[in-house]
């Protein structure tokens, strides 16, 4: 879905509207149907309410777009905790 232009600039514009505020935007990349990214947080509380933010932010700019009420992304995003520098470097590449 994220293939359609205006879909996946409204994400991007939202993953990096506080960056530098709230969080840190690292790498990040948007596919088919979904997204990888890499951002550091203050705590893990913020983390989880701003990826809470992030979901409900794109899917109601993003739902009209494509004539839906249905929800637009997997209700429990796959997070983790990078823990060392060469887990950080993988997954760098990774999203490249």
């Amino acid at each position: 879905m994220l293939k359609r232009s205006e879909l996946a600039k409204n994400d991007a514009d939202a993953l990096l509207h506080l960056d530098g505020g709230r969080y840190r935007m690292g790498d990040f990349v948007e596919m088919l149907n979904h997204v990888h990214l890499l951002a550091a947080f203050a705590t893990q509380e913020i983390m989880e309410r701003q990826f809470d933010s992030w979901l409900h932010y794109t899917a109601f700019r993003i739902n009209p777009l494509i004539g839906s009420k249905d929800h637009f992304w997997q209700q429990e995003p796959f997070d983790h905790l990078v823990r060392s520098v060469e887990q950080y470097e993988y997954l760098r590449n990774y999203i490249a």
